[in-house]
């Protein structure tokens, strides 16, 4: 089967939002060190992004030709 482009773009948006995803870093909720607190925020980052693409994907699936 060939893809359209269109499915083309859905499917590497969320190939990409899994990767980005995947950079998710353990972090103790409760913790207090610097390290906990800059890893936090990288994961916040990470969820944005994550977010972003998959609202895009979302939008071009939703969208019609």
């Amino acid at each position: 089967m060939i893809k359209t482009q269109r499915v083309d773009k859905i499917d590497l948006l969320n190939e990409l939002a899994d990767e980005v995803y995947s950079h998710h870093e353990s972090v103790d909720l409760y913790g207090v060190r610097n390290e906990d607190a800059y890893l936090s925020g990288i994961n916040e980052g990470i969820q944005r992004a994550y977010r972003i693409l998959k609202d895009k994907a979302y939008e071009l699936e939703e969208s019609h030709p």
